[in-house]
């Protein structure tokens, strides 16, 4: 049993031989969280190359006024346990492989310009989920004015953007991605290029404990970033989902 970040309490167990994961929400933004991953997942088993990879729901519930949600648990070991310096760039292939699993035939879909309602979805309202909690009127003006000018207009390919793609929530076994888990920040019709964003993030402070996103970031932002094969990782999702070099800066800091 163990408490994550997000303010869930995670059992591990076994239901009739199969190993399976109890969650329980410990506040009301921990349950919407929990209700909308285990929505999303229970679609996602409708597609046949996600089925796979998703954990699969067994059943959720209330107790004593305590809700749970039970899934089977996916195959495989977190990749930030298996991440080291000497091996870092050891699963790039298997996540890039990911990426194509989840957004296949990315090429055939016609690019979208982000604005009007379309930038307002998925550039304004994630940034004011983060201006909400700054009590500084003169940094959320110029944070809006960042993005406006950095991505307003920016033509990109759109597609299932997990959202949350850090290597705590990518399971790898046999050298293959076996399971990605926490679902609730997926977008159907999101920005799969901040996946890639996140991953670079959270690879670098795994193997750096002491940095932070406040300097994960700009390292992303301005390139090149100090690992050669990651950055190539990245420049291949960028040239596949349709970044221009123009607006890199723009989507690192959205990540």
């Amino acid at each position: 049993c163990r408490v994550t970040a997000k303010e869930k309490g995670v059992l591990f167990g076994n239901l009739d031989g199969r190993p399976v994961v109890v969650k329980i929400p410990f506040s009301d933004n921990a349950a919407r969280g929990e209700s909308r991953h285990a929505a999303l997942v229970k679609n996602l088993m409708d597609t046949p190359r996600l089925s796979s990879i998703v954990p699969a729901p067994v059943t959720s519930g209330e107790t004593q006024n305590v809700c749970f949600y039970v899934e089977r648990r996916v195959a495989g070991e977190p990749l930030g346990e298996k991440l080291s310096a000497e091996n870092r760039s050891a699963y790039l292939q298997a996540i890039l492989e990911m990426h194509s699993i989840l957004n296949p035939n990315l090429r055939d879909r016609d690019p979208i310009e982000l604005v009007g309602e379309t930038f307002s979805r998925v550039v304004e309202q994630p940034l004011q989920k983060v201006l909400a909690v700054i009590d500084r009127p003169d940094l959320a003006a110029g944070a809006k004015q960042f993005f406006r000018d950095q991505l307003m207009g920016a033509r990109v390919l759109t597609g299932l953007e997990h959202g949350d793609f850090r290597v705590s929530n990518i399971f790898v076994s046999d050298g293959k991605v076996s399971g990605l888990l926490d679902w609730e920040c997926a977008d159907h019709n999101g920005l799969p290029i901040l996946d890639a964003f996140n991953y670079l993030d959270s690879a670098e402070r795994q193997l750096n404990r002491g940095m932070t996103i406040a300097d994960t970031v700009p390292l992303l932002a301005n390139l090149p970033w100090p690992h050669p094969d990651e950055q190539q990782y990245l420049a291949a999702l960028a040239e596949s989902y349709g970044i221009d070099r123009r607006h890199h800066a723009g989507f690192a800091y959205l990540e």
